[in-house]
């Protein structure tokens, strides 16, 4: 006997169903499976190389901005790392290394080697599994310039890194630009303006500058913190520094990236501390050439001075060695046709005085003054000439050493009509002068551009502007 049972399942229909469908899920499933695990490989890689490229131009931006050399030399700072040299980036005792390493015939790593004076050089892994070396590029504005020991805030604006990447998947390239400065003040890192140059060096004709420090000779500039600068981009080293001389100051303004220490001292003599570095893109330059006119040589020349004992007194005014009515020059000693004591001392007066072929010849104990702030100007041959340690005392017409030169940013002025210059010998007058004055001296400035300045003792002075300097032996030249 058969009784009832339960018969429910599926039907016909709906089994057709899940076998047409599940076939598709899984077969949709699968694909997306198979879709993200071939994809794997390339996403972590390209994470890597994210992260690589995030590296590299943290560190290559930051190295870039405090360069103020830069070079293509193939052998890094130390020795330490494996690989070539593809970029040299400079700054005072500090030397980066970017370096490209082969390790396989189809893969090149990048580090960056830090060797920072007598610490041990460091090295960090910037990128791997590159395909072939990485390459640099510098430019200037939109040229293209070489990138071979540049120095950076001269001729070089923009330094440009690219990475390759294998089948050119996910190539990058990092570029960075040096912190710019101007001619007349270099910007510090820090954005600080760095001091006013008291002694200025400048080229004439093409030809260099020279600063000659002889044996235990000193110079000092600004008690230690000041300033120089040397107009020189011809490659040429303008210093030359004899054992047991000494240069106190705290910046060199210079043209060139060989100039960072007085470097040509190679036989003991020392500096008080390390000079700071400041590089001109377009020139140190003559800070007064543009702003300044020469005093006229046209108009009544003065033919005699005033004789009040041993004392000759002369009005501002035109004085020369030749004229319609005869020529006149100040002088020491007995006066030709006058009864009176030799003159031990020419006061000069107020005012722009201009010397024509005049020599001013200071020996002790004669001694030159004025009765107020003074401009000499000398031309034709003419210079003024200090000996032996005389005294010498010329304010400038704008104001005493102490009011010179005017601070930072406003040097070199250029709406006063002499600023901070006492004694000016014209640019062509290549006649050297002779600085030996007492300690008591006092000048505001000296403006001789195509001379060389003697040194022996040269104190209390406001600012040299000279085509060359020369401290003689034992002697000191005290500047700003």
């Amino acid at each position: 006997m058969f009784t009832d049972g339960d018969e429910t399942g599926f039907t016909l229909i709906e089994l057709l169903i899940s076998i047409v469908i599940v076939p598709l899920i899984v077969g949709g499933v699968s694909v997306a499976m198979i879709a993200v695990l071939d994809n794997q490989a390339s996403i972590q890689g390209r994470l890597s190389d994210s992260l690589d490229a995030q590296l590299t131009a943290t560190y290559f931006g930051r190295d870039v901005q405090g360069a103020t050399t830069v070079s293509t030399a193939p052998t890094p700072c130390s020795s330490t790392t494996p690989g070539t040299q593809i970029l040299d980036l400079s700054w005072g005792d500090v030397t980066v290394s970017y370096v490209a390493d082969q390790v396989s015939t189809t893969s090149w790593t990048l580090s960056r080697e830090l060797c920072n004076g007598t610490d041990a050089p460091s090295n960090t892994m910037l990128a791997s599994d590159i395909p072939s070396q990485p390459t640099v590029d510098c430019y200037n504005g939109a040229a293209t310039v070489s990138c071979a020991a540049q120095p950076t805030n001269e001729d070089v604006s923009q330094v440009v890194l690219s990475i390759p990447r294998a089948n050119n998947d996910f190539p990058f390239s990092v570029s960075a630009s040096p912190r710019q400065t101007s001619s007349t003040y270099p910007s510090t890192l820090d954005g600080d303006a760095p001091p006013a140059p008291a002694l200025i060096l400048l080229s004439n004709g093409g030809t260099c500058p020279t600063l000659t420090l002889d044996p235990g000779s000193t110079l000092n500039l600004g008690s230690g913190s000041g300033a120089f600068a040397l107009d020189c981009s011809n490659g040429s080293d303008p210093i030359d520094q004899d054992p047991g001389s000494s240069v106190n100051a705290n910046t060199a303004y210079t043209e060139q990236s060989g100039l960072s220490q007085l470097s040509s001292c190679t036989l003991g003599c020392t500096n008080s501390q390390t000079l700071t570095p400041y590089y001109s893109p377009t020139g140190i330059g003559d800070p007064y050439g543009s702003s300044l006119s020469a005093p006229s040589t046209r108009g009544p020349h003065q033919l005699s001075c005033s004789q009040n004992g041993t004392t000759e007194t002369c009005p501002a005014g035109i004085y020369s060695t030749s004229g319609r009515r005869g020529g006149f020059c100040p002088s020491f000693g007995v006066q030709p046709g006058s009864p009176g004591p030799p003159i031990t001392q020419i006061q000069l007066s107020q005012g722009v005085s201009v010397f024509e072929g005049c020599t001013l010849n200071v020996f002790p104990p004669d001694s030159l003054t004025t009765n107020g702030g003074v401009l000499l100007y000398f031309t034709n041959g003419g210079s003024l000439q200090v000996n032996n340690g005389a005294t010498v005392t010329l304010p400038s017409i704008t104001g005493g050493p102490s009011d010179c030169p005017p601070s930072p940013p406003s040097y070199p002025p250029g709406v006063l009509p002499y600023p901070c210059i006492a004694v000016w010998q014209a640019s062509s007058d290549t006649t050297g002068v002779t600085w030996d004055a007492s300690p008591t001296s006092s000048v505001a400035g000296l403006y001789l551009p195509g001379a060389t300045l003697n040194v022996q003792n040269l104190s209390t002075i406001s600012e040299v502007v000279v085509q060359s300097l020369t401290v003689g032996p034992g002697g000191t030249a005290s500047i700003g």
